[in-house]
């Protein structure tokens, strides 16, 4: 088993979606440009089985340690804040970090701690609202209507995913725009982007049409701060780049987020 799962790790760890989200820029700058022109693909794929691994990861943590009984779900919350800080989001914070905190490291420093406690605070603040999932559906088929966190856990992946397609659309690359970021741009024009937006679309419509706002209230909020909050992340931090569009990827997971809290 650990041969197998190295195996495809290493083949993960090669993709050029995954690489522009968690590997080092050197990593990155080492790569021929052209490996990245279908890099967002990638992206929401590794974005989707984030979404779904981290709401069984919570699942599992609340079934062993008896979290739904609890106040604070520290556990699945501390587990999935885990993945997020310390690998497949590492990078993403510490480009926001870097964005907010200006160029002092202490500053930087300051804001990568706020971001974490913040993300901390949502994933505690983490509910299943009424009607929860579906239990007129067969057993084998409640997964399609989950709980009704776990289907915010799923979806903020691929809202932050997405902001990394819909930022190029509106932002031409410039002389801080690397070749890979640059041939990523390319490969998904205008009509992938929208095309690629009706996942998380969809599914926060349906997922969310029982909720306190309109059933696009919640995705009106992410969908803004994917194009709005490109543009003002990329015309802050020096144009369209790769430490631009991971943080907007972040940011635009917190705000749907929190318009999911919104809802209580």
């Amino acid at each position: 088993m650990p041969g197998i799962l190295g195996r495809t790790y290493r083949r993960l760890a090669a993709r050029p979606g995954y690489m522009l989200l968690v590997a080092g820029a050197g990593r990155v700058a080492s790569k021929p440009p052209r490996r990245f022109r279908w890099g967002w693909l990638d992206l929401m794929f590794i974005s989707a089985a984030w979404g779904a691994a981290s709401a069984l990861l919570w699942e599992g943590c609340a079934q062993v340690f008896d979290e739904y009984s609890a106040g604070l779900p520290f556990v699945p919350a501390a587990a999935v804040l885990s993945v997020m800080v310390l690998w497949l989001y590492r990078q993403s914070v510490l480009s926001l970090a870097e964005i907010l905190g200006g160029a002092e490291p202490a500053g930087r420093a300051v804001a990568a701690a706020l971001l974490v406690v913040v993300l901390a605070m949502i994933l505690l603040g983490l509910r299943s609202w009424q009607p929860d999932w579906s239990h007129h559906l067969p057993t084998w088929l409640q997964w399609i209507r989950p709980r009704t966190m776990y289907r915010a856990l799923f979806l903020a992946p691929l809202w932050g995913g997405w902001s990394m397609l819909i930022t190029p659309q509106f932002r031409r690359g410039g002389g801080n725009t690397e070749p890979q970021v640059a041939e990523f741009a390319r490969g998904c024009g205008p009509f992938l982007a929208a095309v690629c937006m009706a996942a998380p679309l969809a599914g926060s419509i349906v997922y969310f049409n029982h909720m306190p706002w309109t059933q696009l209230g919640i995705s009106a909020v992410a969908l803004l701060t994917a194009i709005v909050g490109g543009q003002i992340v990329c015309a802050v931090g020096g144009g369209l780049n790769r430490r631009n569009l991971l943080a907007n990827n972040l940011l635009t997971q917190i705000a749907f987020l929190l318009a999911y809290l919104a809802n209580r």
